[in-house]
């Protein structure tokens, strides 16, 4: 199987033209083979304009006309707004560059996520929405558990991290099935505000909070992902209009097309995106550096992490040049969580070399 991503493997840096060809392919993928898909095994059931799921004007519909683009898709301008773009594009750039298992992971949840949105907005079906939902704060709780040890203190402690994170998402997942119908008709829509915005506050502040003692040089990966954070809280406050002013403003001046939602999704698409490739440099440049891991930026403003050929092969060794003996990384006192690992070289009685490990 991993062969199939071989002629993708390159340490050249992405051009232009290569993203531009990624986002072709997604938004075909999505829009015409996804869509146009759905609405071939559809063909035959009843196409009245108002009803084809069964559930418009229940409780996830939001202010968007329903069926009015394809009879098909409830949702349509939620629906193309949806699509994985940030999500496929980090997973193409994971497979590309061979980042490790922990970032693939959440690639993967990214396009997950994602995906579950786009089917939510098509069909307003109640447990595919509670299940994207909770696929979004799943996520989060997964950066939460295997980056939180870096603000020190009890998060240092992975059964610390574990506790909180499988308290939070019991919690997470009684409000996805309590909250919506707590406020009544289309109650999905100021539920998954409530629920959301103190995840998405909490995980802004910390990234401000690590952007301010972070080693100078590490400013170049916090600096973006406060950024990101800065985004989707910003989606967050649109999502506050939305769900005050969004039918009253459907209704008189947006006709057919959902301005509110559509800048929501596109705030939420780029802090998605930032957040995935800064999360993906702190895990290659800081906590687990890789030989040759940088920070590009396509034209000067697009980021993503490249990574140097074979660089998995050397992780150990790129590591210990970074953490000397006890000081910890960029000096800033957070990162020397472990002692420091070496291998020594030990010759047997018969010549043979043997690699032994010490503790310093």
């Amino acid at each position: 199987m991993a062969g199939i991503f071989n002629p993708l493997r390159s340490t050249t840096k992405m051009t232009g033209m290569e993203f531009l060809g990624v986002f072709a392919f997604i938004i075909g993928f999505y829009n015409v083979i996804l869509i146009g898909g759905v609405g071939y095994l559809t063909r035959d059931w009843p196409r009245n304009g108002e009803v084809f799921w069964g559930f418009e004007d229940g409780l996830w519909d939001h202010p968007e006309p329903n069926h009015k683009i394809l009879p098909w898709v409830a949702e349509f301008y939620a629906v193309v707004s949806a699509i994985p773009l940030a999500g496929m594009t980090l997973l193409y750039q994971a497979l590309r560059y061979r980042y490790d298992k922990v970032v693939l992971v959440l690639c993967v949840m990214d396009v997950w996520m994602y995906t579950c949105a786009f089917f939510s907005h098509m069909t307003l079906y109640p447990p595919l929405n509670a299940v994207t939902l909770t696929s979004v704060l799943t996520n989060s709780l997964y950066t939460f558990f295997m980056y939180s040890w870096m603000a020190g203190g009890p998060l240092k402690s992975t059964p610390v991290r574990a506790i909180v994170t499988i308290a939070a998402w019991l919690v997470i997942v009684q409000c996805v099935r309590t909250v919506p119908a707590m406020f009544g008709h289309r109650g999905g829509v100021p539920a998954l505000l409530v629920i959301q915005v103190p995840a998405v506050i909490a995980a802004t502040l910390g990234a401000a909070w690590m952007r301010r003692s972070c080693a100078e040089r590490e400013k170049a990966t916090f600096g973006p992902l406060l950024l990101a954070g800065a985004l989707l809280v910003l989606a967050m406050g649109v999502s506050v209009i939305e769900v005050v002013y969004g039918q009253y403003c459907q209704d008189r001046f947006f006709g057919n097309f959902p301005v509110f939602h559509v800048i929501i999704h596109t705030l939420e698409q780029i802090g998605i995106y930032l957040y995935g490739v800064m999360v993906s440099s702190i895990r290659h440049t800081i906590n687990e550096p890789r030989k040759g891991a940088k920070l590009e930026y396509c034209g000067g403003w697009l980021p993503y992490l490249r990574l140097a050929a074979d660089s998995s092969k050397g992780v150990e060794k790129a590591a210990v040049n970074v953490v000397a003996d006890d000081s910890p990384r960029g000096g800033s006192g957070r990162y020397n969580l472990r002692k420091r690992v070496t291998k020594t070289p030990t010759t047997g009685s018969e010549g043979a070399t043997d690699e032994s490990t010490t503790t310093e």
